[in-house]
């Protein structure tokens, strides 16, 4: 997970229309970027392609629940958060 410039970005939202575009800039940029999404709106097929890159990590959770532990353990380090949800 470590990037040269260490960005780590949240995007919630990140499997909408909007936030598979920002998720997909966001590792253009050198970001290691992880996508929360509950699937509602969004859609697994905006966010098929980033699946095979080693810096996108997808996440299906809803924001109302309290965050996972692997994002709350303090490991993620998260340097960005950009809330689509």
């Amino acid at each position: 997970m470590t990037r040269k410039d260490n960005k780590v970005a949240l995007v919630t939202g990140g499997a909408g229309f909007i936030g598979s575009n920002l998720c997909s800039h966001l590792i253009e940029d050198g970001a290691h970027v992880i996508c929360l999404d509950n699937f509602r709106t969004g859609r697994a097929e905006n966010v098929r392609s980033l699946e095979k890159e080693p810096a996108f990590e997808l996440v299906e959770h809803d924001v109302v629940d309290d965050l996972p532990r692997s994002l709350t353990n303090g490991s993620a380090k998260l340097t960005h958060i950009y809330h689509l949800a």
